[in-house]
């Protein structure tokens, strides 16, 4: 079986292999000399984990729990029954399990990391929606604080996946201090299957399901749904990082989400988001807890989110001493950009659906795959990939390599305010506009600023991804750009002022946007 699993290694030989869009994990091993080390722990939240699957025997498991409302049995628990762990039809953390770790010498399948640990947690669901909250979310990263070195989470939500401030914060402190070392967690969520963006306000609608719908024992076409709005409130969290999926072609795996927010690309399959055009790709092979023990078709962002996983695992194997953020700026630094960036046709056609305008992705300014500057300190970024493939043995070789700790990230820059339009139509008529900048290269959270006009005041509510110009309308029941002239402010949740222009009488031109060069 290990002969077939393209994405650990070279010497598999298919039409639709591309040997660029394997993670190298073969070559890892043999600068190790043995495949990871039984003290690292890779934990996995899912759907449940067969732990008694011939490819995890021995002592694989670090430690296991399962939710049942909201309480998490744990493995140490009088009443914990292991067989809870796997429910039939449910396989999808077992797969995950499988890439990450399975085994070396185990009977079926291999995963990236086979010689450590894992530390399976299980959600509860409903047919295939897991049932997850904030408090179950919070419960298990408090009994994985101290037990595991990455967490991978091959689960989401599209368009809108916002999560309470508790759970925004227990992430950055794990991210920082967390772990099993004291050093910091790595975690890893995969960004998803919907060809769409993660984090962005667009100015057109972007399809996020894939337009079909099983009822009655049957498929219909019933059409895609669209929104502009975005949000994902992990994406800029130091120590979270979205996993994007890459076919065994080098290609962007069609359905594989994109744009800002996206960190890292790793090996998986590829199928047309829609269903509608054969693509080329080749599916991963893993663990499954039916019948025949493994699967040659598991795919997704939720098979390149453990197999990230299992190279950061490699990287700690290589170098116990890093740090959480030392790790992934290896990570980054060592990943490959010799990708193929050749983009998709639209979907064609169909007698169901005859006139698909509606397949615009991926959208602007996202709609490009090149690796470009965002001075970042760990290289070039590129909307699709993020900063490249995980490559496990570039990544094992810089980290046994001694490499110095990444240098302190650049001083973030202000948000400037770069123009205004002042005069719509010759008087004010409450459309006038303001646009704001983010010069750096990563997100700017603007809820809670303030817009003071010639001290009239108005509440932001708004983020702004790195690069990225909006503009907005003012509320004209709080604020008024004058035609006189005036003075805009732009100030923070702590009070203070960011930026500041001053606009004249004598600049104020019908229609005409007013721009500030500050």
């Amino acid at each position: 079986m290990y002969a077939r699993q393209w994405h650990l290694q070279t010497r598999f030989t298919n039409v639709d292999f591309d040997p660029r869009s394997s993670s190298n994990c073969e070559e890892a091993w043999k600068l190790l000399d043995n495949f990871g080390s039984s003290e690292v722990v890779i934990g996995i939240t899912d759907d449940g984990c067969k732990v008694d699957h011939p490819d995890f025997s021995g002592e694989k498991f670090k430690a296991w729990g399962y939710f049942r409302g909201s309480r998490l049995v744990k493995n140490t628990d009088i009443d914990a029954v292991a067989a809870e762990m796997y429910i039939t039809g449910s396989d999808h953390g077992t797969a995950c399990a499988g890439v990450a770790a399975g085994n070396a010498n185990g009977q079926l399948v291999v995963g990236a990391a086979p010689g450590c640990k894992l530390l399976p947690v299980q959600w509860q669901s409903d047919g295939p929606y897991l049932l997850i909250s904030d408090s179950k979310l919070l419960t298990a990263l408090t009994y994985m604080a101290d037990k595991v070195d990455v967490l991978s989470n091959s689960w989401g939500g599209t368009p809108t996946s916002i999560w309470q401030t508790l759970v925004v914060n227990r992430l950055r402190d794990l991210a920082k201090t967390g772990g099993r070392r004291g050093k910091g967690i790595v975690f890893l969520w995969a960004a998803g299957n919907e060809n769409c963006p993660i984090n962005h306000e667009a100015n057109v609608e972007v399809p996020y399901t894939d337009g079909w719908s099983f009822s009655n024992n049957q498929w219909r076409w019933v059409g895609v749904e669209t929104s502009r709005s975005f949000q994902n409130n992990l994406v800029g969290i130091p120590g979270v990082l979205h996993v994007a999926a890459l076919a065994s072609t080098a290609q962007r795996s069609h359905y594989s989400n994109y744009g800002a927010g996206i960190e890292i690309t790793a090996s998986s399959n590829n199928v047309h988001s829609y269903s509608r055009i054969r693509l080329r790709g080749l599916g991963i092979s893993t663990a499954s807890g039916e019948s025949t023990g493994f699967t040659n078709s598991f795919g997704g962002t939720s098979s390149a989110t453990p197999l990230t996983a299992g190279i950061v695992a490699l990287i700690v194997s290589a170098k116990p001493d890093l740090s959480g953020a030392e790790v992934i700026s290896i990570l980054k630094k060592s990943a490959s950009k010799d990708l193929n960036l050749t983009d998709y046709p639209r979907t064609p056609p169909a007698s169901y659906d005859p006139n698909p305008t509606w397949d615009i992705s991926p959208v602007a300014p996202f709609d490009k795959g090149e690796f470009k500057n965002i001075n970042s300190a760990d290289g070039t970024w590129s909307p699709w990939f993020g900063h490249g493939k995980a490559d496990a043995q570039a990544a094992v070789k810089m980290a046994i390599g001694n490499v110095p700790p990444p240098p302190p990230p650049e001083p973030q820059k202000a948000i400037r305010i770069v123009s205004a339009l002042v005069n719509p139509v010759g008087f004010d008529t409450g459309k006038e506009n303001i646009t704001l900048l983010n010069p750096n290269a990563v997100l700017a959270d603007l809820n809670g600023w303030t817009l003071d006009v010639n001290n009239r005041k108005q509440s932001l509510n708004m983020i702004l991804n790195p690069g990225e110009a909006k503009t907005f309308n003012v509320d004209p029941s709080k604020v008024v750009l004058t035609n006189t002239g005036g003075t805009i402010k732009l100030i923070d949740k702590d009070q203070k002022l960011v930026a500041q222009v001053k606009y004249l009488k004598k600049e104020v031109k019908n229609g005409i946007v007013v721009e500030f060069l500050n």
